[in-house]
Protein backbone atom coordinates (compact mmCIF):
# COMPACT_ATOMS: atom_id res chain seq x y z
CA UNK A 1 0.00 0.00 0.00
CA UNK A 2 2.98 2.63 0.88
CA UNK A 3 4.77 1.66 -2.71
CA UNK A 4 1.22 2.99 -4.47
CA UNK A 5 0.99 5.53 -2.33
CA UNK A 6 4.72 6.84 -3.62
CA UNK A 7 3.96 5.94 -7.44
CA UNK A 8 0.59 8.27 -7.36
CA UNK A 9 2.69 10.99 -5.72
CA UNK A 10 5.47 9.96 -8.02
CA UNK A 11 3.20 10.23 -10.93
CA UNK A 12 1.28 13.55 -9.85
CA UNK A 13 4.85 15.27 -9.05
CA UNK A 14 5.86 14.24 -12.26
CA UNK A 15 3.26 15.47 -14.55
CA UNK A 16 2.75 18.75 -12.42
CA UNK A 17 6.41 19.49 -13.48
CA UNK A 18 5.23 18.79 -17.06
CA UNK A 19 2.49 21.08 -16.81
CA UNK A 20 4.52 23.76 -14.99
CA UNK A 21 7.37 23.45 -18.05
CA UNK A 22 4.91 24.50 -20.58
CA UNK A 23 3.50 27.55 -18.38
CA UNK A 24 0.20 26.03 -17.82
CA UNK A 25 -2.16 27.94 -15.52
CA UNK A 26 -5.20 27.13 -12.82
CA UNK A 27 -2.92 23.52 -11.85
CA UNK A 28 -5.42 21.94 -9.22
CA UNK A 29 -5.18 18.41 -7.93
CA UNK A 30 -8.67 16.75 -6.96
CA UNK A 31 -8.20 13.62 -4.56
CA UNK A 32 -11.20 11.40 -5.43
CA UNK A 33 -10.75 8.65 -3.53
CA UNK A 34 -13.66 8.88 -0.98
CA UNK A 35 -15.90 9.36 -3.59
CA UNK A 36 -18.33 7.01 -4.86
CA UNK A 37 -18.20 5.84 -8.48
CA UNK A 38 -15.57 8.32 -9.06
CA UNK A 39 -13.41 7.01 -12.31
CA UNK A 40 -10.19 7.41 -11.35
CA UNK A 41 -8.55 8.39 -7.62
CA UNK A 42 -7.25 11.46 -8.55
CA UNK A 43 -7.80 14.68 -11.28
CA UNK A 44 -4.89 17.07 -12.66
CA UNK A 45 -6.53 20.28 -14.33
CA UNK A 46 -5.23 22.83 -15.99
CA UNK A 47 -5.60 25.35 -18.20
CA UNK A 48 -3.76 27.08 -21.17
CA UNK A 49 -4.58 29.99 -22.75
CA UNK A 50 -4.42 28.59 -26.61
CA UNK A 51 -4.79 25.26 -28.39
CA UNK A 52 -0.59 24.85 -29.17
CA UNK A 53 -0.52 25.48 -25.53
CA UNK A 54 -2.94 22.82 -24.69
CA UNK A 55 -0.72 20.29 -26.68
CA UNK A 56 2.60 21.38 -25.81
CA UNK A 57 1.60 20.71 -22.03
CA UNK A 58 0.28 17.22 -23.53
CA UNK A 59 3.30 16.37 -24.79
CA UNK A 60 5.24 17.47 -21.74
CA UNK A 61 3.39 15.72 -19.70
CA UNK A 62 3.34 12.67 -21.39
CA UNK A 63 7.31 13.46 -21.75
CA UNK A 64 7.92 13.97 -18.17
CA UNK A 65 5.77 11.31 -16.42
CA UNK A 66 7.78 8.97 -18.44
CA UNK A 67 10.99 9.86 -17.27
CA UNK A 68 10.33 10.55 -13.86
CA UNK A 69 8.07 7.36 -13.07
CA UNK A 70 8.55 5.56 -16.36
CA UNK A 71 4.35 5.57 -17.14
CA UNK A 72 3.14 5.65 -19.99
CA UNK A 73 -0.78 6.52 -20.47
CA UNK A 74 -2.85 3.35 -20.33
CA UNK A 75 -5.18 6.31 -23.05
CA UNK A 76 -5.24 9.77 -23.90
CA UNK A 77 -8.59 12.00 -25.75
CA UNK A 78 -8.97 14.42 -26.76
CA UNK A 79 -5.58 16.01 -28.59
CA UNK A 80 -6.75 16.81 -32.27
CA UNK A 81 -9.25 19.52 -31.21
CA UNK A 82 -6.52 20.75 -28.50
CA UNK A 83 -9.67 22.07 -26.62
CA UNK A 84 -9.66 19.26 -23.91
CA UNK A 85 -7.27 16.77 -23.65
CA UNK A 86 -7.55 13.80 -21.43
CA UNK A 87 -4.72 11.78 -20.68
CA UNK A 88 -5.46 8.21 -18.16
CA UNK A 89 -3.40 7.16 -16.18
CA UNK A 90 -5.40 5.23 -14.79
CA UNK A 91 -5.78 5.64 -11.05
CA UNK A 92 -4.65 9.50 -12.31
CA UNK A 93 -5.98 11.33 -14.87
CA UNK A 94 -5.17 14.51 -16.50
CA UNK A 95 -7.67 17.06 -18.14
CA UNK A 96 -5.99 19.90 -20.26
CA UNK A 97 -8.60 22.58 -20.79
CA UNK A 98 -7.99 25.85 -23.15
CA UNK A 99 -9.29 28.08 -20.85
CA UNK A 100 -12.55 28.78 -22.19
CA UNK A 101 -13.71 25.08 -22.02
CA UNK A 102 -12.52 24.48 -18.80
CA UNK A 103 -15.03 27.48 -17.75
CA UNK A 104 -17.85 25.63 -19.68
CA UNK A 105 -17.59 22.03 -18.54
CA UNK A 106 -16.55 23.34 -14.63
CA UNK A 107 -15.07 19.94 -14.02
CA UNK A 108 -13.23 21.63 -10.17
CA UNK A 109 -17.13 22.05 -9.48
CA UNK A 110 -18.68 19.22 -10.29
CA UNK A 111 -16.50 17.25 -8.43
CA UNK A 112 -17.11 19.57 -5.12
CA UNK A 113 -17.00 16.78 -2.85
CA UNK A 114 -13.04 16.09 -3.62
CA UNK A 115 -10.50 17.38 -1.22
CA UNK A 116 -8.07 20.09 -4.05
CA UNK A 117 -5.01 21.03 -3.66
CA UNK A 118 -4.01 23.81 -5.61
CA UNK A 119 -0.32 23.83 -7.15
CA UNK A 120 2.11 26.58 -7.44
CA UNK A 121 5.94 26.86 -8.04
CA UNK A 122 8.32 25.47 -10.88
CA UNK A 123 9.81 22.47 -9.97
CA UNK A 124 6.14 21.07 -9.47
CA UNK A 125 5.85 21.49 -5.80
CA UNK A 126 2.72 22.12 -4.06
CA UNK A 127 1.42 24.78 -1.83
CA UNK A 128 0.75 22.06 1.28
CA UNK A 129 3.83 20.61 2.49
CA UNK A 130 4.63 16.42 1.70
CA UNK A 131 2.95 16.34 5.66
CA UNK A 132 -0.26 17.84 4.08
CA UNK A 133 -0.53 15.67 1.36
CA UNK A 134 -0.57 12.68 3.33
CA UNK A 135 -3.38 13.97 5.32
CA UNK A 136 -4.95 14.45 1.91
CA UNK A 137 -4.53 10.53 1.47
CA UNK A 138 -2.61 10.39 -1.56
Amino acid sequence: MQTEKKEATDLIEAITRGMQAKKAQDICLLNLQHIDGAVAKYFIICSARAKNQVEAIAEAVIEVSYQHTAQSPWQQEGRAAKEWTLIDYVDVVVHIFHAEKRSFYALDTLWGDAAAVSVIGECGTFNRSTTELNTLKL
